[in-house]
């Protein structure tokens, strides 16, 4: 829960503690609560309302007096984010009874996650005969996938030139790793060049952009060389 609930300026911080003391004191039961559960509550918001109304008096507002006043601000704050916890957390709370004590209600809603925008960055680190070791990495070449991003599918092609269009590919699964691995069929004869691509995917398998395809050749042992 966000702690931007309670207002910076001291009059509207005032008028939500005030608001909120009155609900629950008129009606502590109706909100999970009692007496003297609010008691500690109550004590400190007339600390710090009789605390400001001196502060706001030209007369009396000396460094002193502020600095008193911010005391039994903190003090107040202190206990109001544990107390508005609290009642959130209560199992007869509803979003009604939030706007009634002013705190922030439930998001039930959440936000969709719209599909990835970045590129992965990919590496073909190495080849052992049909098999292909990759490395699929954030845009900073590191090994995690970015905000929003379930995993990634990889691809594959075999050929001279990669294709333009994605659906002229083969596709060869998802991956939450990022260090993969592809094995080609034994159909595919030593020294073929070959492309893989890959993209991120959302909680909900909506594609981002495919990354540049990397090449390179079936059948050599150790790290691949650009063909």
């Amino acid at each position: 829960m966000p702690s931007t609930y309670l207002p910076a300026r001291e009059a509207e911080l005032l008028a939500f503690a005030q608001n909120l003391f009155d609900h629950l004191e008129a009606n502590p039961a109706t909100y999970g609560q009692t007496i003297e559960s609010i008691a500690p509550f109550g004590t400190a918001f007339n600390a710090f309302k009789a605390a400001l109304a001196v502060t706001t008096n030209p007369a009396t507002k000396t460094k002193p007096t502020i600095a008193d006043k911010n005391a039994k601000k903190q003090a107040m704050i202190d206990i109001i984010r544990p107390l508005v916890q609290t009642l959130q957390n209560w199992s007869g709370m509803t979003d009604d009874k939030r706007d009634t004590l002013g705190i922030p209600t439930r998001d039930r809603q959440p936000t969709p996650i719209g599909p990835p925008e970045e590129m992965p960055v990919l590496r073909v680190a190495g080849v052992f005969g049909r098999l292909l070791e990759l490395e699929v990495l954030d845009t900073e070449g590191k090994k995690r996938k970015p905000d929003g991003a379930r995993g990634a599918w990889l691809y594959t092609h075999v050929g001279d030139d990669p294709p333009a269009e994605l659906t002229a590919w083969q596709f060869r699964g998802g991956t939450t790793r990022s260090n993969p691995q592809v094995v080609f069929e034994d159909s595919v004869a030593p020294g073929t060049k070959v492309w893989v691509t890959a993209l991120w995917v959302n909680p909900t398998d909506q594609p981002g952009p495919a990354c540049a395809p990397q090449q390179t050749r079936i059948g050599y042992q150790g790290l691949s060389e650009a063909a």
